[in-house]
């Protein structure tokens, strides 16, 4: 119920109606040739709200790229500010098509982010496997969950004017999940990961 009643918040209208046929392994479906567009993303966590904005393309059957922007607002202090830019290529395995009833697919996953909070540099590559999930519910509605658990590759950079530049580097475990409803031209979803311990809505289009 109140997972239902986020969702309802981040409605989103799509120019396309939705193939099962798409690529499923990241939460929304796409074609080949079909772009995405997420315009109203935000989200929770221990310390801050974060507004993002998403636009991706399936540029053939199986591979989709992805660019995006993060407004980061402190909890703690609202005049604390951050920003990041993120990519993402993946390649779509079909494991299950339509024409069996539900799709499956899996595809490995690779991103460059970088961003900052006050003064430290970040910057983060993530990589790892997606798997996704298209079940038809009937009159043009799909429920599309997906998981993508991954390895990110962490390194900081802090210029102080009393210590210098300080840089450090980490690996780290890494999730991002979720499950997005598109029913006709509607798409609405829920979002998990690790970063913070965030939950967000998301809605947006497909065009």
């Amino acid at each position: 119920m109140k997972i239902t009643a986020l969702c309802a918040l981040a409605l989103s209208l799509s120019t396309v109606c939705v193939e099962l046929a798409a690529q499923v392994c990241l939460g929304t479906p796409l074609n080949a040739g079909q772009n995405q567009g997420m315009l109203g993303v935000s989200s929770w966590s221990d310390y801050g709200t974060n507004y993002d904005i998403n636009l991706g393309r399936m540029v053939s059957p199986e591979l989709s790229l992805k660019a995006g922007y993060t407004l980061f607002q402190s909890e703690s202090s609202p005049t604390i500010f951050g920003h990041r830019f993120s990519t993402e290529a993946a390649y779509e395995k079909t494991l299950k098509s339509r024409d069996s009833g539900t799709a499956i697919s899996v595809c490995p996953v690779v991103g460059l982010n970088f961003g900052r909070i006050e003064a430290p540099w970040e910057v983060w590559i993530p990589f790892g496997a997606a798997l996704g999930f298209g079940f038809p519910l009937g009159h043009g509605a799909v429920l599309n969950p997906y998981a993508n658990p991954r390895v990110e590759w962490w390194k900081t950079t802090i210029d102080s004017p009393f210590y210098g530049q300080y840089t450090s580097t980490l690996f780290a475990w890494g999730f991002v999940g979720g499950v997005n409803l598109i029913i006709d031209r509607y798409v609405v979803g829920a979002r998990i990961s690790d970063a913070g311990d965030t939950f967000g809505v998301v809605g947006g289009m497909i065009f």
